[in-house]
């Protein structure tokens, strides 16, 4: 279990600084913000796995007390709650960065979000490749 929590302190510290850049990014606007979310999403969940891993360990170990597990399992969730902050700052920020958007739903299935050109009520066929679907708050009302 050694291992294991030397591997979460370095995992922590990474989360940490890629946390950080994301913050600074969000509050500047800046062009690489949905790299650094990309990056701080695979660090928090790296850190989760790992934390699951010790938290196995925990439990099995016969001579850990109840108060050192809980400790070391509170320990955890201020990574995790730290986590649901900035990607609830993030959404926001993307949120407001494209409030004019349609849905675009590509050949692959994949969704992309673009700058609203037609109207949210009507759906189009671009090209023959991709089809727009109005965005969620739209999807209600009728023509």
């Amino acid at each position: 279990m050694e291992t294991l929590k030397k591997q979460r302190t370095i995992l922590r510290r990474m989360y940490t600084e890629s946390e950080k850049k994301l913050r600074r990014a969000i509050d500047e606007v800046s062009p690489n913000l949905s790299q650094l979310y990309l990056l701080c999403k695979e660090k928090a969940a790296n850190l989760s796995t790992i934390d699951d891993k010790i938290k196995d360990e925990w439990f099995l170990e016969e001579s850990a007390s109840e108060d050192d597990i809980y400790t070391d399992l509170q320990s955890n969730e201020i990574y995790r709650l730290s986590w649901l902050e900035i990607s609830s700052e993030f959404e926001k920020t993307q949120n407001k960065l494209a409030p004019a958007s349609v849905c675009l739903n590509c050949e692959d299935g994949s969704l992309v979000r673009v700058p609203l050109i037609i109207s949210p009520y009507q759906c189009w066929v671009l090209y023959g490749i991709v089809t727009a679907i109005p965005c969620a708050s739209h999807r209600s009302k009728t023509v």
